[in-house]
């Protein structure tokens, strides 16, 4: 196993349900590279949320799993990352930032949803934390 191009190769994939982002990710990255019908011939185990799908591989339930890159480097003991997703072949997950108009929030919810937001977006030193974990700043 190097990656997705050889992912049917792997003995067993652990990988999220379809109602699951993550699950749905990887069938749109499979259905991209034209090897979804072989990937789904696997012994596959459906793991319901991304976190299942993470121990199944970091306790070697199975050979490999498809999790985001921010999780797998949360257990760098336990599992390696062989491959990450080709950018061309898959849409980013992306976590917006934002305020809403909340008629019901108080001036006080309304300051305080202002200045999250500036110290979110605004202070690089969050930015370096963001990036230690394994995200990246999403631009278009």
């Amino acid at each position: 196993m190097t990656g997705f191009e050889n992912i049917t190769a792997a003995s067993s994939l652990a990988l999220a349900g379809e109602d699951v982002p993550v699950g749905q990710y990887a069938r749109k990255l499979f259905t991209n590279m034209g090897i979804l019908d072989q990937v789904m011939k696997m012994e596959i185990n459906e793991g319901t949320n991304v976190t299942a799908v993470l121990t199944a591989v970091a306790e070697g339930s199975n050979e490999v799993g498809v999790v985001y890159a921010t999780d797998a480097a949360s257990m760098p003991e336990k599992v390696e990352i062989i491959a990450e997703a080709d950018k061309t072949k898959i849409d980013p997950a992306v976590y917006p930032v934002g305020l809403i108009k909340d008629k019901e929030a108080s001036e006080d919810q309304k300051k305080a949803a202002a200045e999250f937001k500036k110290y979110l977006t605004g202070d690089d030193s969050v930015m370096k934390l963001f990036t230690e974990a394994g995200f990246t700043k999403y631009t278009e």
